[in-house]
């Protein structure tokens, strides 16, 4: 249990690098409180965390079906 909460959490940190990074090269920048949170904006921007967060997570859990990480505890893979 606690290896799928530091999975859980390098996920999330990982995921807002990578959000960072996207962001910084398509030049998007979104601020909730100046655009107000009902923009088109937001929708982009929530797209952006929701597809980034996808691929990390689809990608964590090939690596840990392919090397069994976290599978020797009787965790679920």
């Amino acid at each position: 249990m606690r290896n799928k909460k530091v999975i859980d959490l390098v996920l999330i940190l990982l995921t807002y690098v990578v959000v960072k990074v996207v962001k910084k090269v398509i030049g998007f920048n979104y601020n909730p409180f100046k655009e107000g949170i009902m923009t088109v904006n937001f929708l982009v921007d929530v797209a952006i965390w929701g597809t980034v967060y996808a691929i990390l997570y689809f990608l964590f859990k090939i690596i840990r079906a392919k090397t069994g990480w976290g599978a020797e505890r009787g965790e679920h893979v």
